[in-house]
């Protein structure tokens, strides 16, 4: 049997453990496990602990049971394992037209600005050029929509979720020099921060470690830092989002690892447009590198946007927040402005890969800059 290699993986220095494959939701995780507690073979192969490769010998190129699922599994279990099917994909409507100026969207700031961008003569953007599902693009100056594809469609928000862990837990007041624990409720799976159970924090280091490197047990333990239950903490994300009126959102957990937290590319954008100029949040979010403290020790944590990473690709990159389960595919809301201080909030949801996102992205806001003109 002829095994392709499967890469996955956030950008993180040895701190995190990246490992996309389990950043799932609950009902595909349990499936999985369901199978693989029924399997001897596979429990040979596979960690019951975090489900890596025991051993590459045996495993191929395999790195982790979920691999595994999405090459073989789905087609020895197709009931139980349909999730990692490669045509499982959340059911949306078909789109009649690639909208495009006058879009009807709503004006995401509420007011209209003399300022707005005009579209060149003749211009129309190609949406088969980027692997996205759903695309918006907005102008900060003038709150106008630019493009749209898909974009009132709900999606899975993934981690992208964790920037109303951050907004609300700012809201709450909470200490960022209190420190707090790391305890076992806060291992949720998928990407963390790669320290043992029972370690001291800064409420600022959890607070770096969930919108730098995406952590989910730093994100977990952050909702608690604010004396409140998980389940309270996330009624209040929604009650918040109401406030927002971001009818299209709801959370149903703070990480962003149940696939219930939900959201349109216009709701995020509003998120966006909101929390990256809340200072906290703008600091960590166009953090290359954060350096965190865990029992004495400081680690370095690499951003997962790739975007504020690459120092070569031309981009200013003033916030921005990556998401990814296996439901939603590759998720990234980040806002930027060109050499001519034009600044767009551009938001792609359902990237074929992780790289995608940020070409998808990139792409996008440098057609937008290259065929409006601003006044």
């Amino acid at each position: 049997m002829r095994l392709r290699l499967f890469t996955v993986g956030f950008a993180v220095c040895g701190l995190l453990f990246a490992d996309a494959a389990l950043a799932m939701g609950s009902a595909a995780r349990d499936a999985l496990r369901g199978i693989y507690d029924q399997r001897p073979d596979l429990q040979a192969v596979f960690s019951p602990d975090d489900w890596s490769a025991r051993d590459v010998t045996a495993a191929g190129d395999m790195i982790d049971l979920a691999d595994w699922a999405r090459r073989y599994g789905w087609r020895e279990h197709p009931n139980e394992l349909s999730f990692f099917s490669p045509d499982y994909r959340e059911e949306v409507p078909e789109v009649a037209e690639d909208y495009q100026d006058d879009l009807g969207y709503p004006n995401i700031g509420g007011v209209k600005s003399s300022r707005s961008p005009r579209l060149k003569p003749g211009a129309r953007f190609n949406f088969n050029n980027v692997t996205a599902d759903k695309v918006f693009v907005v102008d900060v100056a003038s709150r106008d929509t630019l493009l749209a594809h898909g974009a009132e469609y709900r999606h899975p928000l993934a981690s992208l979720s964790k920037l109303m862990t951050a907004q609300v837990v700012l809201d709450e007041g909470v200490n960022m020099w209190g420190t707090r624990t790391i305890q076992s409720s806060d291992e949720v799976g998928g990407a963390r921060l790669r320290v043992p159970v029972g370690s001291s924090l800064y409420v600022r280091g959890l607070f770096d470690a969930a919108l730098v490197g995406s952590a989910n047990n730093a994100a977990h333990a952050l909702a608690r830092s604010t004396g409140m239950s998980v389940s309270e903490f996330v009624e209040a994300m929604n009650e918040r989002a109401d406030r927002m009126r971001l009818t299209s959102t709801r959370f149903v957990d703070p990480t962003g690892i149940e696939v219930g937290n939900v959201s349109n590319a216009v709701d995020i954008a509003r998120m966006a447009y909101d929390f990256f100029d809340v200072p906290e949040i703008r600091r960590a979010t166009t953090t290359a590198k954060a350096n965190v403290a865990a029992n004495g020790k400081v680690h370095s944590i690499k951003n997962t946007n790739g975007l504020l990473t690459d120092p070569d690709n031309g981009l200013y990159v003033l916030g921005g927040k990556t998401g990814f389960l296996y439901e939603s595919e590759w998720n990234l809301v980040v806002k930027m402005r060109d050499y001519r201080q034009k600044e767009i909030i551009v938001v792609v949801l359902g990237s074929d890969t992780r790289n995608w996102s940020f070409r998808d992205s990139s792409y996008v806001a440098r057609w937008v800059w290259d065929n409006y003109v601003w006044g």
